[in-house]
């Protein structure tokens, strides 16, 4: 269990719509499941002082991100659409990043990459947790094999301290999740 406290960020990723609700366009199998888990972390990082900051994909509807437009994705998660807004059932209390918002790939909060030039750009993301002296960010949300790998990833490199709340994720594919958890945990991440 995770002692939040106000160094700590628990960063509740992509849980929108069409990831988290079996409508969803990109629905990930056991994603309703984990709603409630989600929220008492969000509870419990609160009530300690923590901060919360949510992240949103929002991709313009065409993209080179997408599949139809060359891309390597399907259709997901496109401004104000219903896909893209956050699950009604997650309790929101705190900031929220959109990300891919230009069309770049957006798999890392912390950085978007321009999928013509390779460029890749900082998010607000590491102003928003050093400007509140994070030290430590904890993970939930969508998907353990993408944003949440990505995401881990960058923010070891950036010094932060990372764990995973393990019955707070999932992945695209669950057969992968217990391999992917423990990669990162090789690589540095606290599993809670």
């Amino acid at each position: 269990m995770i002692q939040y406290n106000k160094y700590i960020a628990l960063l509740v990723i992509d849980f929108q719509n069409d990831f988290s609700d079996p409508q969803g366009s990109h629905y990930i199998p056991g994603a309703s499941e984990i709603i409630s888990h989600i929220n008492a972390e969000i509870n419990l990082c609160h009530a300690s002082g923590g901060e919360v900051i949510y992240t949103q994909d929002w991709h313009p509807s065409t993209t080179k991100h997408f599949a139809s437009h060359n891309g390597h994705a399907g259709e997901h998660c496109v401004r104000n659409s219903w896909g893209a807004q956050i699950h009604p059932d997650l309790e929101i209390s705190g900031d929220v990043l959109r990300k891919g918002i230009d069309g770049e790939d957006a798999f890392s909060c912390f950085s978007v990459r321009d999928l013509e030039s390779g460029v890749v750009k900082p998010t607000l993301m590491e102003t928003l947790l050093r400007d509140r002296n994070i030290q430590k960010i904890v993970f939930v949300g969508l998907s353990t094999d993408f944003c949440i790998r990505y995401s881990a990833m960058e923010a070891l490199s950036k010094g932060f301290e990372v764990a995973i709340v393990s019955s707070c994720v999932c992945s695209t594919n669950r057969d992968i999740q217990v391999q992917i958890l423990k990669d990162l945990e090789e690589n540095g991440v606290e599993l809670a």
